[in-house]
């Protein structure tokens, strides 16, 4: 309730959101914005090829964080309309590993500490275990690690554009999922 407040005292016209749309903000400012549970969910249907060799899946998602739940939403939608066992974990400290499940991971630390266990308990990463996480970084590419990610560069252009342009309108972010050995 407090950020809807601070956001309805900005003017219109000086108002940029990214990344998040606020249906509850009655204006209509500039915004590029992901559609976070359809984007998780349509990310992991187009991958179910590779999913398929997996019948659980843990979706790692800090609670004390500051990210959007429906990524937990679209997660269990996915579980639930494709037959997986499935859970939702604050981390991964205290997770054993199960031959034929694939995690998704959203922070860092979550990320290093699951591959240094697959690779502790000798399964062989994308084939027992699958691991995605989140948001590209070149580290990723360079652990072949699948990651689901908006376009930050296409997010950031599409405001400069609308900016230059003066376009107060919405537009949604592209999302996809980058495939690679992890998966």
């Amino acid at each position: 309730a407090n950020y809807l407040e601070t956001l309805k005292s900005i003017p219109n016209e000086e108002l940029v959101l990214l990344d998040r749309d606020i249906p509850e903000l009655h204006q209509s400012p500039l915004s590029i914005y992901q559609n976070f549970d359809k984007d998780i969910f349509e990310a992991l249907e187009k991958a179910n090829d590779l999913l398929s060799k997996y019948n659980r899946m843990v979706l790692v998602f800090p609670s004390d964080g500051n990210y959007p739940t429906e990524i937990v939403r679209g997660f269990r939608n996915f579980c639930i309309n494709y037959h997986k066992e499935f859970a939702v974990k604050d981390h991964t400290n205290d997770e054993t590993l199960k031959d034929g499940t694939a995690y998704i991971v959203v922070e860092e630390n979550d990320l290093a500490e699951l591959v240094k266990k697959v690779r502790c308990a000798g399964y062989n990463l994308g084939q027992e275990v699958g691991v995605i996480s989140f948001n590209e970084t070149t580290l990723k590419e360079l652990l072949g690690i699948t990651v689901i990610t908006t376009d930050f560069e296409t997010m950031g252009r599409t405001a400069a554009t609308l900016l230059l342009n003066q376009q107060r309108i919405r537009v949604k972010n592209p999302f996809y999922m980058i495939r690679r050995g992890s998966l």
